[in-house]
């Protein structure tokens, strides 16, 4: 299991320059783990994000220059360890006494402490491992009173352009005069164009104590302060983010005032000016053993290393300083610098700009070398079409042309193609080569050398007419494309309405489609051909809001020589699409409002520009209808007319036009058709309501035989006009029929085999006494039947008479 170590250490010196002392800080923190590789950040993916392994395909690399770092103490092992961080890394081995100068101009340490031994090994993997090819000088003090006569030695003694300083103090450990003393070893690397780099600190803004404060030597103006950011890296270890790391140290000096390069936001030196991963641990090997190291000690070797390949790009000291750093953030930005927004270290807050913990940011390696280093390209400019001109920074040169340009120069750049025709032109495609852009103009920050070249492609115009011969497109389209083409079936113009019948290129047929597609190849004539009808508004007068109307109406058949009938629903102000002089008809449901019923009246009308269309206000009746005998009844069916037309209604309830007098025309029941009402009945839009007695009543047909005898199961059959009703007599002898006129109709009756039919009867109850046939024969059979019995019966009699008086008269045998 990894866990975090904070070392810090707070050890009383005296300086040999005074009698001063003041606590050292050691700007790192470690992170033991156990087994395995390092997880950590490695050499490769620091160097890819910041874009240094842009620069080394180049060569640039600090070959040739040389680098120191003053510690104290030093590390015995060191050569030991750098053997197993560059053999793993696959780094160019640190020989000592070749590329490595391990120095003690003061005698060997007094000691070793753990803290001193990690400090330096790790600023000596962070600088070999970004400037690979630069030498490095290891300045050990035997302890820390004498770190600032290690940097006085090395400004004096050797021939270095570059020192790194991970270690400071709160600048509350000094007064006035002392500081001022150290200064001056300061002033004294600046003045032999020395860059001295110094870390701000690994205990936020308040350094440790109980107010805000800054560490020295990074709050000196004679050295460049660095800061701490958290880096973010992707899996193919890219620059992913970074924000503010929460323990760089910043904040305005107590003792020095803002150089003039920094910006006008205090009138104090404030602290850092630019920043470098602090806060995401780094691979470090370190008294023989791996661990995860960070803290602003990893932020200024860093930066030191980066010193070192910009005084080998411009082959010199001096490139890089305060007021070169300042000056490339004013005019470049974001172009060579990661602007870190976001993020605070207690007090002061990373917003996108300058700020007071992370300062103008972190390097684009790449990019700020070439502009600190003032490096010349040479851009060809070339197109394979005749007579291309190019336009570079305002002056216009005929291609091919050849310029030098400083990196990071802005470089304004428009292509013009040769003359054309009305019909046919070069027209720019796109630009290739060290740029690859459709966008003409261009501007471009120069970053290398290389080849420009302006693509131009022919054309040919294309005129697309429309509606009445007007030109919908005119434009000109790459010879050999295809131009894909459509119109809407249907369109206004100028009021009038128009369906699409097709379209024909140049003078070719028309063809009946909507759309399609031609190579263009030449320039071409694209005409949409339509038919002209008329945009129907409507106005619907008298209609209560939201009232709507259904429309049937006749139009052209898009695509084709066809008319057909169209149905669709307007409101007031709506539209169709007709054709002038044809019929328009339309129906609507009726708006019912607060009581009263809103009908359309004029349903038929032919077409123009405009339609008015009348509702009158209809107001309700109810309609109570009787029979001859005083009963409620209803109707199927009642059929009105009025001054505005006629109407019917399936209920007892009718509209009709509210104030004008009207007339119930016909009321039929049951669906059978017939019309009950002798005349019409007319009605006055005074009253709301009315009785009306009808001419129907129940009637009752009686059938009986000779005796009041009831015939029973007889069919009974009721006829009025087209009205045929059927029934069956009962155990009395009885059919009614409900509801049915009472006069003038017809009775036939089918009874035991035999028809009656009786016309033209009246009344409601009719008893009608029947003698069928087969009844008449039942009468005669039965009635020779009982004289048969009867003569029997005497015959019987009589017989029985004569035995009996024969007996008296009789002699007895013997």
């Amino acid at each position: 299991m990894r866990k975090m170590l904070l070392v810090s250490i707070f050890v009383l010196f005296t300086i040999s320059l005074g009698t001063s002392h003041a606590a050292i800080n050691l700007n790192m923190v470690y992170s033991p783990f156990q087994g395995g590789s390092c997880p950590d950040l490695t050499p490769s993916q620091i160097q890819t994000a910041y874009g240094f392994t842009s620069l080394y395909p180049q060569g640039i690399t600090g070959k040739g220059e040389n680098i120191a770092i003053v510690v104290a103490e030093g590390d015995p092992r060191l050569v030991s360890d750098l053997s197993e961080f560059d053999s793993t890394y696959g780094l160019p081995a640190l020989i000592n006494g070749s590329n490595l100068f391990v120095m003690y101009p003061f005698g060997k340490p007094d000691g070793q402490s753990k803290n001193w031994t990690a400090e330096t090994a790790l600023d000596v993997e962070v600088v070999h491992s970004l400037a690979t090819g630069a030498n490095i000088y290891l300045v050990v003090a035997p302890n820390e009173s004498w770190l600032f006569n290690a940097i006085n030695y090395t400004i004096y003694n050797l021939s270095v352009g570059t020192i790194s300083l991970s270690w400071g103090s709160s600048e509350s450990y000094y007064g006035t005069y002392q500081i001022g003393q150290l200064n001056d070893i300061l002033l004294a690397a600046s003045q032999r164009r020395i860059d001295v780099f110094a870390a701000s600190g690994d205990t936020g803004a308040y350094n440790g104590l109980s107010t805000p404060n800054v560490n020295f030597p990074a709050s000196s103006p004679y050295v460049i302060a660095v800061g701490g950011t958290v880096l973010q890296v992707g899996i193919d270890e890219s620059y992913q983010s970074e924000s503010a790391w929460n323990g760089s140290g910043g904040g305005e000096s107590g003792f020095f005032p803002r150089p003039a390069a920094q910006p006008d936001l205090s009138p104090s030196r404030m602290v850092p000016d630019v920043s470098f991963n602090a806060g995401t641990p780094m691979c470090a090997y370190v008294d023989s053993e791996w661990a995860g190291y960070y803290g602003t000690s990893i932020a200024a070797p860093a930066w030191a290393a980066f010193d070192s390949l910009v005084n080998e790009k411009s082959g010199g000291t001096g490139a890089l300083s305060l007021d070169s750093l300042y000056a490339t953030y004013y005019n470049e930005g974001s172009t060579a610098f990661n602007l870190i927004d976001g993020g605070n270290n207690g007090v002061y807050s990373a917003n996108g700009s300058y700020n007071m913990v992370t300062g103008i940011g972190s390097p684009k390696a790449y990019q700020l070398v070439m502009l600190l280093s003032k490096t010349d390209y040479q851009i060809s400019f070339t197109s394979v079409s005749r007579g291309v001109i190019f336009g570079i920074n305002g002056v216009n040169y005929t291609s091919p042309v050849s310029l030098n340009f400083s990196f990071g120069e802005k470089v304004s750049l428009t292509a013009y193609g040769p003359a054309g025709s009305g019909y046919s032109r070069s027209a720019f495609a796109s630009f290739s080569g060290l740029i690859n852009s459709t966008n003409n103009p261009y501007t471009l920050a120069v970053t290398g050398s290389g080849v420009i070249t302006a693509d131009f492609n022919a054309q040919y115009k294309v005129n697309e007419f429309d509606i009445g011969g007007r030109t919908n497109i005119s434009e000109f389209v790459n010879s050999g494309s295809t131009l894909q083409f459509s119109s809407p079936m249907n369109a206004t113009y100028e009021n009038d309405s128009y369906s699409l019948l097709g379209y024909g290129i140049d003078n070719g047929p028309t063809l009946h489609q909507a759309s399609g597609s031609v190579v263009v190849d030449a320039p071409i004539n694209l005409t949409f051909v339509w038919r002209r009808g008329a945009v129907v508004h409507f106005n619907l007068d008298g209609a209560p809001a939201d009232a709507n109307l259904s429309v049937s109406y006749l139009y052209y058949v898009p695509l084709s020589n066809a008319i057909s009938t169209y149905i669709s629903t307007v409101s007031d102000g709506g539209t169709v699409l007709g054709i002038p002089q044809t019929v328009i008809n339309y129906t609507g449901n009726p708006d019912y409002v607060n009581g009263v019923r809103y009908v359309a009246f004029n349903k038929s009308q032919i077409i123009s520009r405009s339609v008015d269309v009348q509702f009158i206000e209809e107001s309700k009746y109810d309609i109570k209808l009787l029979s001859a005998d005083g009963a409620a009844v209803s109707a199927t069916e009642i059929s009105v007319s009025g001054p505005t037309g006629n109407g019917t209604f399936y209920n007892n309830t009718i509209w009709a036009q509210t104030g004008s007098d009207f007339s119930i025309r016909s009321i039929i029941f049951a669906g059978n058709g017939l019309n009950v009402l002798k005349s019409p009945v007319y009605l006055s839009p005074l009253n709301s309501s009315r009785n009306i007695t009808l001419p129907i009543s129940d009637i009752t047909v009686s059938l009986g035989l000779y005796l009041g005898i009831p015939v029973i199961s007889a069919s009974v059959k009721f006829d009025y006009g087209n009205l045929s009703l059927k029934n069956s007599t009962g155990l009395s002898g009885a059919a009614t029929f409900t509801d049915v006129p009472d006069s003038g109709y017809n009775i036939s009756i089918t009874a035991y085999g035999s028809n009656y039919d009786y016309r033209d009867l009246s009344g409601a109850q009719q008893t009608i006494e029947i003698t069928p046939f087969i009844y008449q024969m039942y009468l005669i059979v039965g009635v020779i039947s009982i004289v048969l019995a009867v003569f029997g019966l005497y015959e019987e009699i009589k017989h029985r008479r004569k035995k009996k008086a024969a007996a008296k008269h009789s002699i007895a045998p013997f």
